[in-house]
């Protein structure tokens, strides 16, 4: 995939050339981001978590704008499982200025559908990772039609601590029937 896009928003993968904008954003949203994530907001540690692709694809969140495109948020599907699994796990947030704005609603909304509906490499099934306490990214995969699958204790560690997370899913099956709600 090179770009997807609805309306004035679009995902493409993310780049070496993105270093700068993705920098720039996440060190103006850290007091957002912390302590549900912690994106790299160093050239060293953007390089290093971008060289490590294995069994993950990763798009920005552009919104263009009457001057310029702007950075909104990132989405990676990590873990990536082919085989009798099909699976992968969903990394997402959103930058500083477009919190709250349903702009990560509808760039999920066009992964997802992307992800189900291709036809080299289809996915079955998605799995958001949720910190119990990440109340706006809860919200955000339940009004997708993500079902609570359970709790995993100390399941991801985040700024040297082990941290619980909710499991939520959706499955192609569930996201095809899913009825279509409004903003």
């Amino acid at each position: 995939m090179a770009e997807l896009s609805r309306g004035s928003l679009s995902l493409r993968r993310i780049s070496k050339n993105d270093q700068r904008a993705f920098i720039a954003a996440t060190r103006q949203s850290r007091s957002l981001h912390q302590p549900w994530i912690f994106p790299p907001v160093s050239p060293q540690r953007f390089r290093a978590w971008l060289d490590n692709e294995e069994r993950r694809e990763r798009y920005l969140v552009w919104l263009q704008d009457e001057s310029a495109p702007a950075l909104v948020g990132y989405i990676g599907i990590n873990e990536l499982t082919w085989g009798v699994f099909e699976n992968g796990c969903l990394g997402y947030w959103v930058n500083a200025p477009w919190a709250g704005q349903g702009h990560m609603k509808q760039a999920l909304e066009l992964l997802v559908s992307h992800v189900f509906k291709r036809r080299e490499r289809r996915l079955h099934r998605l799995e958001a990772n949720i910190q119990p306490g990440n109340v706006g990214s809860r919200r955000l995969v339940e009004h997708l039609g993500f079902r609570l699958e359970g709790l995993s204790p100390r399941f991801l560690k985040l700024d040297g601590v082990w941290r619980d997370h909710e499991r939520w899913a959706v499955t192609r099956e569930d996201w095809s029937a899913r009825p279509r709600r409004t903003p």
